[in-house]
């Protein structure tokens, strides 16, 4: 049985974009197998942070 005390949380976080196919396929893969707690994306401009995060979210 688990309690919340002795719960582990995922962080995952990004220092590359997902303008490659692997790479997304490959976060995608991470997403399907755990639950991550946060994400922190590290890219330049709100503009390139606004397209990494929709397409996180269409996933």
């Amino acid at each position: 049985m688990h309690d919340a005390a002795n719960r582990t949380e995922l962080y995952l976080a990004a220092a590359t974009s997902f303008s490659g196919g692997d790479a997304l396929s490959c976060f995608e893969s991470v997403l399907n197998r755990y639950q991550p707690a946060a994400f922190r994306v590290d890219f330049d401009g709100e503009a390139q942070i606004r397209q990494q995060v929709e397409m996180i979210q269409a996933l």
